[in-house]
């Protein structure tokens, strides 16, 4: 008989720190300036298909399971029917995901639901499957495609699987149903909680991962949208095995520390975040020098004369004397103006105009 409960209002208030708090806060502040940019749909499409590709990747790494990196590209993931994509495992998980990410709002969390979705998105095509959960007692191996399990300090026994996860995914809905229970601090106690009973025979780590990207997007948490959390997780698996095994110590008790788990998944969650602003950034600010170089571009090929810096500037007032600079690099670096005199008389003009006025 299972021991212990899930009682995630308990567990959450323990978790409730100046520390987590503090974190939950560098989050949600990052999370709201992102919320007020205008994003253009074909840049989400872009980071939305690379995210799900190194994902795919990313868990095939986790697995252990050598996948040919031609079948894990973006145009073979996206497409059906190509690199026999039915033998390739990356391609079940990037469509499981893709139905997340498309429908999470529909998806239900009961443990028929889950046993489903693990069957359809598991990333092993050698191993034979009877539909189930698991029936043996699991030890970590490379064949169990489960390299977290190898640092849990206890698995359930399959007499109680079956019982622990239905108590499981009752707690879940209610967790997800309660506003005063954090999901934060929520989704990482579950992921812990899942791993320790982890259901099925083979590949329950890279199941944990696809139930966060769902509680996350249920949570109003999209970031998993558009930067990999499984890419990043697994460039920091150290790190994260490490919170995985301090959490799971006395856990069949009921006694375990969530808390090094859960402050390594808010720093990831924290970093992703940032990793995306910052991409945004590089993006805005290549945009805005391409149309400043436009801006000038034109303003040479209709002025038969040469320009000084401060001629620019009159012309084309909404742009900064540094942007023009930068400007006029990029024109002379291609080609399409040249630059005449020095010092306080420099002037520039296009390359076939070299007129003196």
């Amino acid at each position: 008989m299972l021991t212990r409960d899930f009682n995630y209002r308990r567990i959450t208030q323990k978790l409730l720190t100046g520390e987590t708090l503090c974190l939950i806060a560098k989050i949600c502040e990052v999370k709201g300036e992102l919320s007020g940019l205008k994003i253009d749909s074909d840049i989400r499409a872009h980071f939305h298909t690379l995210s799900k590709t190194q994902s795919a990747r990313a868990i095939s790494k986790l697995s252990q399971i050598p996948v040919c990196s031609q079948r894990i590209d973006s145009g073979c993931l996206a497409k059906r029917g190509e690199c026999d994509l039915r033998a390739c495992g990356a391609k079940r998980y990037y469509d499981a995901l893709s139905s997340i990410c498309e429908s999470y709002n529909f998806v239900q969390l009961g443990a028929g639901d889950i046993i489903q979705l693990y069957e359809s998105s598991r990333v092993s095509s050698d191993i034979f499957l009877d539909g189930g959960l698991r029936a043996d007692n699991l030890a970590p191996s490379k064949k169990t495609h489960d390299s977290d399990i190898a640092h849990l300090t206890y698995v359930l026994p399959p007499v109680q699987i079956s019982s622990a996860l239905e108590m499981l995914t009752r707690a879940c809905d209610g967790a997800l149903a309660t506003k005063d229970i954090h999901p934060l601090l929520f989704i990482p106690a579950f992921l812990v909680d899942f791993l320790h009973i982890s259901p099925f025979a083979y590949e329950n780590g890279n199941m944990s991962r696809l139930l966060a990207m769902l509680l996350l997007l249920k949570s109003g948490y999209d970031i998993g949208l558009y930067v990999s959390l499984a890419s990043m997780l697994e460039k920091s698996k150290t790190a994260y095995y490490n919170a995985l095994k301090e959490a799971s110590l006395n856990w069949q008790g009921g006694n375990n520390d969530y808390m090094p788990f859960v402050k390594y998944i808010l720093n990831l969650l924290y970093d992703a975040y940032q990793d995306f602003k910052q991409s945004l950034a590089t993006i805005s600010s290549s945009s805005s020098s391409s149309s400043s170089s436009s801006k000038l571009r034109r303003l040479f090929e209709a002025t038969p004369f040469r320009l000084t810096k401060k001629l620019i500037a009159l012309k084309l007032p909404n742009l900064s004397v540094s942007t023009i600079e930068q400007a006029l690099h990029t024109l002379l670096a291609d080609g399409f103006i040249v630059k005449i005199g020095s010092g306080k008389t420099t002037a520039y003009a296009m390359a076939q105009n070299r007129i003196t006025v």
